[in-house]
């Protein structure tokens, strides 16, 4: 899947800062750079607006690829002309662009790419990053043995709870958060699944 990010846009849109520092701007390029690393089967496109150049300038950082439009040109221009690159290539179905920009999400829906809002590609992004499976193995620790005439019936009916309790690994996040997704957010994060 390839993931056209409209920089600037996504910033002001989970930064609510008017003005997007250079540390945020980094910050930014390596929660992709994350992301993109979890994701290997996405490529990810960062374009931002501006750069040294009189034409868009293409770098890497990392595990994505950062587009700077250039004095020239905006990154509305970039993004609309690699999306006709896309769909020229037949793989504009299989492109997602990110901007709450309507006149780029307009353009972008003509050629058939899906369109995510940037706060909810923020919130799909936190949840790749703190993706946490299920220990299906209890870590029981010590087991003491009793002998048969030392029975306790509380003592019993507590290990009877405790079997029923799963266990989780400590870096990970039960797959339930899901549940707590909202539909449109259940859709966004299958969506994304599928990359």
């Amino acid at each position: 899947m390839i993931i056209i990010i409209d920089a600037y846009n996504f910033l002001k849109r989970n930064v609510k800062d008017k003005f997007i520092t250079e540390s945020q701007r980094q910050q930014f390029l390596n929660l992709l750079n994350n992301y993109a690393k979890k994701k290997i089967n996405n490529n990810v496109i960062i374009v931002f607006d501006g750069g040294s150049g009189i034409r868009p300038e293409i770098d890497t950082f990392k595990n994505v690829t950062v587009i700077y439009s250039g004095v020239n040109f905006t990154a509305d221009d970039v993004i609309k002309e690699h999306i006709e690159k896309l769909a020229a290539q037949n793989k504009s179905a299989n492109s997602i662009l990110v901007s709450s920009d309507r006149e780029l999400k307009t353009f972008a829906s003509s050629y058939k790419v899906e369109i995510l809002d940037p706060e909810d590609f923020f919130k799909i992004i936190q949840l790749t990053l703190q993706e946490k499976k299920l220990v299906t193995k209890p870590n029981f620790g010590n087991i003491i043995k009793f002998e048969q005439d030392e029975r306790n019936e509380d003592l019993d009916k507590l290990m009877q709870e405790a079997a029923t309790i799963s266990t989780f690994k400590e870096d990970f996040v039960e797959e339930d958060k899901q549940e707590k997704l909202s539909k449109k957010e259940k859709k966004l994060l299958n969506l994304l699944k599928k990359l």
